[in-house]
């Protein structure tokens, strides 16, 4: 597997060299690949503080200047206001909203809320909590002004995402089996769909004296600057990886046409 690997990534030419391996083989090859893609998004999960500074500092501001009526006393949601049944709603984009309130959200939408309610707070989608939280659990919003946070710059922030942090981390640690194994998946299907993509060319010219599954068999091969690229843009957070590497797998598909040609033109002249 690692002659593979090394060929894939530095020796196109010699990919024809396994054009005879077994259908197993270029499978056990996506499969590796889609672990070694896995494995900085792993690292990510384990090391994570929580939301990096540029995010809170995007949080922060788009409730700069909003009023929000109300506080946490006592580990309860206290209306400030004159008005009954008030609801604060605040949408962060378009999958995800913040709901504050005394009463039961029973307007259920299909995005994620993070909805505060009487005696604490839960991630909800549709009909489904992913996750609920007591505010005793937690000691930096036991008592808590809310209406502070209008100000982008309230020191009422760092108690806020510091309690965000110690969720972000407590689940990505609990769910790490569960996400590692489906990014696996995810980019098992991302290689496969790209070897699909690469074996095109193999079909138009070779259709005649190949038949798919060799075809498709190189492909996968071809496929190794694509899985590093984005194994390095997972670890540096560039895209610029991940682009790299798709353009060197379809330039080693050219080169390893050249080879195929080459091959076929030396059996003709014996």
């Amino acid at each position: 597997m690692y002659k593979r690997i090394r060929d894939g990534l530095f020796a196109p030419k010699k990919i024809i060299e396994y054009i005879k391996d077994k259908m197993y083989m270029p499978f056990l090859m996506v499969f590796l690949y889609a672990i070694l893609m896995t494995i900085p998004v792993i690292i990510n999960n384990l090391t994570s503080k929580g939301l990096d500074y540029n995010t809170k500092d995007a949080i922060a501001y788009l409730f700069n200047g909003t009023d929000i009526d109300f506080k946490i006393e006592n580990g309860e949601l206290i209306n400030k206001s004159a008005k009954a049944d008030v609801v604060f709603e605040k949408e962060l984009n378009e999958l995800l909203e913040i709901r504050i309130s005394e009463t039961e959200n029973k307007n259920l939408k299909n995005k994620y809320v993070i909805e505060f309610s009487k005696t604490g707070f839960c991630v909800r989608f549709a009909y489904f909590k992913i996750f609920e939280e007591s505010y005793q659990d937690y000691e930096e919003i036991t008592n808590i002004d809310l209406s502070l946070l209008a100000n982008r710059n309230s020191t009422t922030w760092d108690d806020v995402f510091s309690v965000v942090d110690k969720i972000v981390v407590d689940y990505n640690h609990r769910t790490i089996v569960a996400s590692s194994i489906s990014s696996i998946i995810r980019y098992a299907f991302y290689i496969i769909v790209v070897a699909l993509l690469l074996s095109l060319s193999f079909v138009f010219r070779f259709r005649t004296y190949l038949n798919y599954s060799a075809m498709f068999k190189m492909s996968i091969y071809y496929t190794a600057p694509f899985a590093f690229g984005i194994i390095l843009n997972n670890l540096f957070s560039l895209n610029i990886f991940s682009t790299i590497g798709i353009i060197i797998s379809v330039f080693y598909t050219f080169i390893g046409s050249t080879s195929i040609i080459t091959r076929l033109m030396s059996s003709d002249r014996k």
